[in-house]
């Protein structure tokens, strides 16, 4: 009890946190990556009878073309970086801080592996992905959101 002519004092209550919409929107972006990158991973056998076309042609031309590069390993990476990116942007939404840092590096991954193939429209949204998913980031409420305060 307090004495006579005292304010009473309340208990402070610890106020809910509150989820910050840049969070929301880089999980969503994270996401949109993700599939992207599945998405990506089995659009590439439907391409195989185009590009045997292309070869044909090619061939017939006398020009040489070096196929080193085999679409199953790329398939084999983009679905590894798919699923990987969208169980970080999972965690990262339910508050595990630690996964932003994951993110970023799976992010440059996709970028990496994308332009290697020479996917020049998928390099581009990964890469935009990449930057505006890391930047949204950045503002002190979600790494006050983050942290549990």
């Amino acid at each position: 009890m307090s004495e006579p002519g005292q304010p009473e004092q309340t208990p402070k209550i610890k106020e809910a946190r509150q989820f910050p919409w840049q969070l929301g929107v880089s999980v969503a972006i994270w996401i949109l990556l993700a599939l992207m990158l599945i998405v990506s991973a089995f659009g590439d056998s439907s391409n195989s009878a185009s590009d045997d076309a292309s070869l044909g042609q090619l061939k017939e031309l006398n020009i040489t073309t070096n196929t080193a590069g085999n679409t199953a390993q790329h398939t084999t990476i983009w679905m590894l970086l798919g699923f990987a990116t969208l169980m970080m942007a999972l965690l990262l939404l339910i508050g595990q801080g630690w996964a932003r840092h994951v993110l970023a590096v799976l992010a440059l991954g996709a970028v990496v592996a994308l332009a290697a193939s020479g996917r020049v429209v998928e390099t581009g949204f990964a890469f935009l992905a990449l930057v505006l998913g890391t930047v949204l980031l950045l503002p002190p409420s979600v790494y006050r959101y983050l942290r549990g305060e």
